[in-house]
């Protein structure tokens, strides 16, 4: 192994797992999914509050990135602690579509695990949002807009599922602006 190399390997395997989680938090509210791939083990594996696996797939969370900016995401993050290799984060995110959902802000609990300079795996736990049931509201809009003619935007569906890049973001906005006006309406309203 050249000097240069090795110099390399132990910068990284060194690095505080603080560090790396903070450059990867600091990507992750720049919105630059390049600059939080740097921080993550190519292998990196995500374990979601329901207790369900993936692996990262680098187009859809670009993607995601994307449609995050279009709805003017704003993410937000503190350390809780830090013990060995798990480093543990109350994380928000707060942005138009969980708004206009009628959800508001979502704060989470993260843990991130750090071997040898990256993050390696990172468990989701403590899911809320301010107001409602995100997965009883989304499957309410997701149903809405699926009747409507919007169901023909190839910009928004795509094999009976919603989109979520920036063009769907751009797409999206005016069905979300009418379906908060449409929920609205019947506020403080007794069935």
């Amino acid at each position: 192994m050249t000097a240069a190399l090795l110099s390399l390997v132990l910068v990284v395997g060194s690095r505080d797992p603080r560090e790396v989680v903070s450059g990867y938090l600091d990507a992750l509210r720049a919105l630059d999914q390049a600059r939080m791939d740097s921080h993550c083990a190519p292998d990196v594996v995500s374990i979601a509050a329901d207790g369900s696996q993936r692996r990262r797939d680098a187009a859809a969370a670009r993607d995601m990135r994307d449609f995050e900016r279009g709805m003017n995401t704003v993410w937000t993050y503190r350390i809780v602690c830090v013990d060995g290799e798990r480093v543990t984060v109350d994380l928000s995110e707060q942005n138009d579509f969980y708004d206009r959902l009628g959800v508001g802000r979502r704060t989470q609990r993260e843990v991130y695990v750090v071997r040898d300079g990256l993050v390696r795996r990172i468990e989701t736990s403590d899911v809320r949002h301010e107001r409602g049931d995100y997965r009883a509201e989304y499957a309410r809009f997701k149903a809405w807009l699926l009747s409507t003619p919007a169901t023909a935007d190839a910009r928004l569906v795509h094999e009976g599922g919603l989109r979520f890049d920036a063009e769907s973001a751009k797409a999206m906005s005016p069905w979300l602006e009418k379906w908060s006006r449409k929920e609205k309406k019947w506020e403080g309203v007794s069935p």
